[in-house]
């Protein structure tokens, strides 16, 4: 089984002696590590964040002891720690899963966990706390910003470096890759692709899971709808099938029309409550599997009607005659959506609500940023 490493644990400094014993100056502190002496400057550049003078123990020893000959010491190769899965959106905190690929117990002090490449040294795994990782096995960090100075967002790199600050592993991901009710991690595990996993397997094998189902009458957070629902959230289809009623949201936002022939393309989306909302949290796609296409910025009134262009250029995508909509929140649940047919907006036509707002979609002259007929 995986153990489990709590960074809860506040740095101590170095101010007599180190643990094992090593005396160290006031002044310019000096260690003897392994046989060979360190000295630390005093004052500013005395490195006396705990993180720091693990990182240079354990750097000084180079390795620990894995066997061999009378017990002799062999540097450790740290390429069988693998990256494996990482919960973004953790409650209540965000992980960071290891898994260890060798056949021997690997002590991982001085270990580095960063979210930025040029600084690895942001969480330095310390001295005095579980840093083994078994063989096979697992070691599941705790990710908060008091305990490792940081936290994982929706767009974010996790590196992991060595004692040294060489680069051991590291994952990017963008927010469709941290909705909700996921994780993202590599399946198989240690050696396969990284991929959304929609079971949360913190020190335990991997599990793809299963993606929910819209119209199941429970409401996941990463439930996006199938192509008999169009509609997720609004109580009803525009198929006649009739949506998780759990899977209610509180954003008053409906897409009211569509241009998918025009000069450039447009959507119009309307604020159906009386209060502004912040459109930051919003998000546009015609891809229900990769709902962060593109933000929106700004804020929407109460009663207002929002004519939105859509082409490569503002929103790195274009409609086409066969095509689909949706609006998302920022937790990668679905606000509103349509899809259309060739023919359904031809070019000089649009697509949209008759009656305004809540009727179903059909073929009629173009009212952008104004009621339909």
């Amino acid at each position: 089984m995986g153990k489990y490493l709590i960074l809860f644990v506040l740095f101590c400094f170095f101010v007599a002696c180190d643990q094992t014993g090593n005396t160290v100056d006031e002044a310019d502190m000096t260690m003897s590590v392994a046989g060979e002496e360190v000295i630390i400057p005093a004052g500013d550049e005395a490195g006396t964040e705990a993180g720091e003078m693990a990182g240079i123990q354990a750097g000084a020893l180079a390795g620990i002891e894995q066997g061999g000959d009378e017990g002799g010491m062999q540097a450790v190769d740290y390429s069988f720690i693998k990256l494996n899965e990482i919960n973004s959106k953790g409650d209540p905190f965000d992980w960071v899963e290891l898994i260890n690929l060798s056949d021997q117990e690997i002590d991982l002090q001085g270990c580095m966990l960063s979210d930025r490449l040029d600084e690895p040294n942001r969480f330095i795994l310390p001295e005095g706390v579980e840093s083994q990782i078994p063989a096979q096995g697992f070691l599941l960090l705790l990710v908060a910003t008091d305990a490792t100075g940081f936290a994982l967002g929706n767009e974010e790199g996790v590196y992991l470096s060595n004692p040294q600050g060489e680069l051991i592993d590291s994952i990017e991901y963008g927010p469709e890759m941290s909705l909700a009710g996921t994780t993202y991690g590599r399946f198989p595990d240690g050696t396969g692709d990284w991929e959304v996993l929609y079971a949360e397997t913190p020190s335990a094998p991997n599990s793809q899971g299963t993606a929910p189902v819209c119209g199941d009458g429970v409401c996941e957070l990463s439930e996006s709808c199938d192509e008999d629902c169009i509609v997720c959230g609004d109580g009803f289809c525009d198929i006649g099938e009739e949506c998780a009623q759990d899977c209610q949201l509180d954003i008053p936002l409906v897409i009211n029309e569509v241009l998918a022939a025009g000069s450039p393309d447009g959507v119009e989306i309307v604020n159906t409550g009386t209060e502004a909302i912040e459109l930051s949290d919003i998000f546009i796609t015609d891809d229900v599997m990769v709902p962060f296409k593109a933000n929106l910025s700004g804020m929407i009134n109460g009663g207002e009607y929002l004519w939105l262009e859509i082409s490569d250029e503002t929103v790195g995508f274009k409609l086409k005659g066969d095509e689909a909509f949706y609006l998302f929140d920022d937790q990668g649940l679905m606000i509103d959506g349509v899809d259309w047919e060739e023919g359904d907006s031809p070019e000089g036509q649009s697509y949209q609500r008759s009656p305004d707002l809540n009727g179903p979609f059909v073929t009629q002259t173009p009212s952008p940023g104004q009621a339909n007929e």
